[in-house]
């Protein structure tokens, strides 16, 4: 049977490739040297958290360039794919020696420049940069491989965490998957990261979990290595700070990472990310316009019922996290 493709598909791959085209183009021009006394950054999240602005915020710093989400492995992108070796275990937690050692040299190129991963391309936006001597990493896969990360390059990491309610909410609304399978396929994160008690909860939620519970699960098994981590090994920012007391937010950012466009990450703040506009509703984007920092912390308590809300709380007390409580829009700092 010979296959058939529509106009439509036919058109979207031809706008994709001419959009490649152009970005090799572009990214071919610039030019990277390392700055050896400012830090590179290293940002971690989860999906819908945010990551997206504080990333963008970043970039329009000197001297930044960037690369997004480049140890996912999920993506189809032909650099991704072509470089970033293969792991057995999704979630990084449990990779072998050899996988470990690539995954580093992976990460070196990336540091060099040696290889480009979605990197700023649009060049009339404030992110990019010709010239670059620092870079910012961004990626919402390396909660279990930052340790080693941090070892193998002097990186300045920055976690990255929002309220696990609106986050799951998000990713529902957008239909990406949960990566409970991925969670449940690591031999390692079971046997090193579960306790008897938070074992008996996962694998109840993934039999008979709501779509909530399930992703509310997996930002529990993704921020784990964060909050039995020691504070001292990184910097932790909160969606919900930045959203309400930016100014304070940037300068602890801007101190720890050594930024100096503190004025310009402060105004960017009400501006909606590269990732809000796709992928949040027109309400979220108009809260985020109009500064309205109340609303755009709460509203998604209008989507939960009390059910849910104790549904949370459990999950998040078996695996005895108090950062977030399920009823208050805010972390309990």
């Amino acid at each position: 049977m010979i296959a058939t493709i529509s106009v439509v598909e036919l058109s979207y791959e031809l706008w994709r490739l001419n959009v490649d085209l152009v970005k090799n183009v572009i990214w071919a021009a610039t030019s990277h040297k390392q700055d050896e006394y400012r830090p590179d950054v290293l940002l971690v999240g989860s999906r819908r958290s945010g990551s997206t602005l504080l990333y963008q915020l970043i970039l329009q710093n000197r001297g930044f360039g960037g690369a997004n989400q480049p140890f996912s492995q999920y993506s189809a992108e032909k650099v991704r794919r072509r470089y970033l070796p293969a792991v057995n275990d999704w979630t990084y937690a449990g990779l072998s020696r050899k996988e470990l050692i690539d995954l580093l040299s992976y990460a070196g190129r990336l540091i060099r420049r040696e290889i480009v991963v979605d990197a700023p391309w649009r060049f009339w936006t404030p992110e990019f940069r010709l010239f670059t001597n620092r870079m910012v990493i961004k990626t919402t896969d390396a909660h279990y491989i930052y340790g080693r990360l941090q070892d193998h390059i002097p990186f300045k990491t920055v976690f990255y965490l929002r309220h696990p309610i609106p986050q799951a909410i998000s990713c529902i609304k957008n239909n990406w998957g949960d990566k409970l399978d991925i969670f449940g396929q690591s031999e390692k994160f079971q046997h090193e990261w579960l306790t008897f008690k938070t074992r008996r909860v996962f694998q109840k939620i993934c039999v008979s979990g709501t779509p909530l519970e399930r992703y509310v699960l997996c930002w529990c098994c993704e921020n784990l290595p964060i909050f039995h981590a020691s504070t001292s090994k990184f910097l932790t920012i909160y969606y919900e700070q930045l959203v309400s007391n930016p100014k304070s937010t940037i300068k602890s950012l801007s101190s720890y990472t050594a930024l100096e466009n503190v004025e310009g990450m402060e105004s960017s703040v009400k501006k909606a990310s590269l990732s809000s506009r796709g992928h949040s509703s027109n309400d979220t984007i108009e809260d985020i316009a109009s500064d309205n920092s109340e609303r755009l912390l709460s509203r998604w308590k209008d989507a939960v019922t009390q059910s849910d809300i104790s549904a949370v709380q459990f999950i998040l007390d078996s695996f005895e996290l108090e950062t977030y409580k399920a009823n208050c829009s805010l972390p309990t700092l």
